[in-house]
């Protein structure tokens, strides 16, 4: 297989640990399912943006992927686009998957 051995971080940034620690376990094992992976897992609290991309730094992630998922515009006017701060905040490539 293309990724046997690859190294892949799932991380999550919530402010609710257990819920966070549930959503990483649900994700690891549909991974180990499918891919010969080496998994390491992190929950992160805080400003998802931020800490996700001072993990990339912090851990020298080549790439990261993640959903871009369709709001209203005006909850994007009023709270953000996660995926356009992640753009402009990352310095690393991103692939971005809908």
């Amino acid at each position: 297989p293309l990724y046997k051995g690859l190294t892949c971080h799932l991380v999550c940034v919530n402010k609710n640990t257990a819920n966070a620690e549930s959503l990483l376990q649900q994700a690891s094992e549909k991974l180990k399912k499918t891919a010969s992976l080496v998994l390491v897992t992190a929950s992160l609290s805080g400003k998802a943006d931020q800490e996700l991309c001072a993990y990339q730094e912090k851990h020298n992630i080549d790439l990261t992927i993640m959903g871009a998922f369709s709001h209203t515009r005006l909850r994007e006017m009023l709270l953000g686009s996660f995926t356009v701060k992640m753009l402009v905040n990352t310095k690393k490539p991103l692939l971005l998957l809908r």
